[in-house]
């Protein structure tokens, strides 16, 4: 697109951009890498190289340069003189630069202007700068990357060898939200079902390469941390309490069911009235010297115990006890 004419007026010509002019828009506003992405593709509105023929004292003539010219690849020389002259295209290209924001993790990517450091694309002037300024081997990758999404021409051996000498990396990022590593790669890794040691792992990376890394990141790994270590006290818990209750309980167990010593020969029931039931049924029974005369030959009596006859309701009878 052509320059504006006001763009033109400040210099006193409205075909040739100039000094005057740069000067005139930046007290407007208009910024240097502004003025510069415009003047990328309007070359012809800066003079080129001027010349002027001189007569020699052997009179012969000759064509000896005045001015070095404004166009880009002119490089800027301070000072007076013809050598020094020309140079505004890359004067204001240095000055852009200098304006330029600091390289930072959160930024740095999204910030980048591709129009101040080399020529129009991604090249190797981006990648001296970038990396000069701060940018990691990864963020060189991700900036050609962003220069493909804005249509930026990176097709050079620069560009290329970016691509392959970046680090191989275990997570896109960029693909999901900004350049860094924040909320929404989380919730993608979720998604695609990262476990805690995989997150970490992209965390560190990112670490490693200069990321910027959201404040939603850790508060996630601290609570999967915490998940993780709850379920190993659980298995501590299981371990060290409910297995040796376990085996507590089957101890226990086995003591139960061991047999029981059968008793001894003439055993039976309380009822049962006979030499060794009478032992059974605790017969008390006078004992010899205990009494004398005829009185020793009494009979002492006893209690039956209670036999459950069957009654109704499951109650014991209320049979008396019987005298012997």
């Amino acid at each position: 697109m052509p320059l504006r004419n006001d763009w033109l007026s400040a210099g006193g010509s409205t075909t040739k951009f100039g000094h005057a002019d740069w000067m005139a828009l930046r007290r407007r506003g208009i910024t240097s890498a502004q003025q510069l992405k415009e003047l990328h593709d309007n070359q012809q509105y800066l003079t080129g190289p001027s010349y002027k023929e001189i007569t020699n004292e052997d009179g012969t003539k000759e064509n000896v340069r005045t001015h070095r010219g404004n166009k880009q690849g002119v490089a800027y020389r301070e000072g007076t003189g013809v050598e020094n002259s020309g140079g505004l295209f890359n004067q204001i290209r240095l000055h852009a630069q200098s304006q330029a924001k600091p390289w930072s993790s959160v930024t740095g990517v999204s910030d980048w202007d591709y129009n101040i450091w080399g020529g129009k694309g991604f090249g190797a002037e981006d990648i001296k700068h970038a990396g000069n300024r701060g940018a990691s081997a990864y963020q060189l990758k991700q900036l050609h990357e962003r220069a493909g999404q804005l249509g930026i021409n990176t097709d050079n051996r620069h560009a290329q060898a970016v691509l392959a000498n970046a680090p191989a990396s275990p997570w896109d990022f960029g693909a999901h939200g900004g350049w860094g590593f924040g909320q929404k790669d989380i919730e993608a890794m979720e998604a695609q079902g990262w476990d805690l040691d995989q997150v970490k792992g992209a965390k560190q990376f990112a670490q490693d390469q200069g990321l910027n890394i959201d404040s939603s990141v850790d508060p996630w790994i601290l609570r999967k941390q915490g998940e993780r270590d709850d379920d190993a006290d659980d298995v501590e818990w299981q371990t060290n309490l409910l297995d040796p209750l376990k085996q507590q309980v089957a101890d226990l167990t086995a003591q139960i069911n061991e047999p029981v010593e059968k008793p001894g020969v003439g055993y039976s029931a309380s009822s049962v009235v006979g030499k060794s039931g009478t032992r059974g049924a605790r017969l008390e029974t006078s004992r010899r010297g205990s009494r004398s005369g005829t009185s020793r030959w009494k009979r002492s009596s006893w209690s039956m115990p209670t036999v459950n006859t069957g009654g109704t309701s499951g109650k014991a009878s209320n049979s008396s006890p019987v005298n012997v």
